[in-house]
């Protein structure tokens, strides 16, 4: 439903609009505050229904048939899936104290704010140009460096952790390794998964409202930064090693090719 994706997956289902459908095929009785009615009754027994109210049918019931509520078996999925995906390079190697440290380590910290984002920017790299004088131009002419760069990602999380506002402007910002698992829209639900390590260098929190969910916004710069589409590499960028590849392949010796023609012709 669409509360997936305007509020969230952690979000109860229950009594919210139903879109593209006429109606349950029999009709399901419910009055406001009676506990005797079928809806409720149903509801009551962990049974969920559809229910017409006004603006049209409604979702009625927050539980699984064995009790478990719906948004925190859902948190469950997404938790094993986190752990399973971020984990897939690591299947059977060996079993050692280091690996199983590494592992508890990294599952403790990538559950910590497992339903709180809300938001993220998606980043390209880009050519890195500088202005150079060169014989027979009036003006500066921009040449590419044969490096790239990129932007800040911007991050928003639906709360306001004490230990993301802590981390910003830190030292040990720099080793923590953000993954960020969503799906990427409403017609669309591929898997998008974001992976980025650098310092976290800016933090804004939004004003805070009773009507509406707390925002606190921060900025990571990617030192090392991968984007991917179901499992598939798009982007990858690594600072350090200069490393560049676009759909899997690199692109770092291409630019370098061009950047020596492009010397060869200003030195000309």
């Amino acid at each position: 439903m669409r509360v997936d994706y305007s509020e969230g997956y952690w979000h109860s289902p229950s009594n919210r609009r139903m879109y593209k459908i006429v109606g349950p095929a029999k009709d399901v009785d419910y009055y406001r505050g009676s506990k005797t009615c079928l809806a409720n009754v149903l509801s009551g027994n962990d049974i969920c229904t559809v229910i017409n109210k006004k603006g049209g049918p409604v979702f009625w019931g927050n539980r699984l048939a064995e009790g478990t509520l719906i948004p925190h078996q859902r948190l469950r999925y997404i938790i094993g899936d986190s752990i399973t995906l971020a984990h897939e390079d690591y299947v059977d190697r060996n079993l050692t104290t280091s690996y199983y440290e590494f592992v508890v380590g990294r599952v403790n910290n990538g559950e910590e704010f497992i339903g709180t984002a809300t938001k993220a920017g998606i980043v390209f790299p880009q050519p890195k140009v500088k202005e150079v004088a060169s014989p027979g131009y009036a003006g500066l002419r921009k040449m590419q460096t044969g490096k790239m760069e990129i932007e800040d990602i911007k991050i928003t999380l639906q709360d306001y952790p004490a230990k993301v506002i802590a981390m910003v402007g830190h030292p040990d910002s720099v080793d923590k390794e953000l993954q960020l698992i969503g799906v990427i829209g409403p017609k669309d639900p591929r898997t998008i998964t974001i992976t980025v390590s650098g310092p976290w260098n800016s933090l804004e929190g939004d004003e805070w409202a009773d009507d509406s969910d707390g925002a606190l916004n921060f900025g990571v710069f990617p030192e090392e930064y991968k984007l991917e589409i179901d499992n598939k590499e798009v982007v990858y960028y690594d600072v350090e090693a200069n490393e560049v590849r676009l759909d899997g392949k690199s692109i770092t010796k291409d630019l370098n090719k061009r950047l020596k023609r492009s010397k060869g012709l200003v030195s000309s």
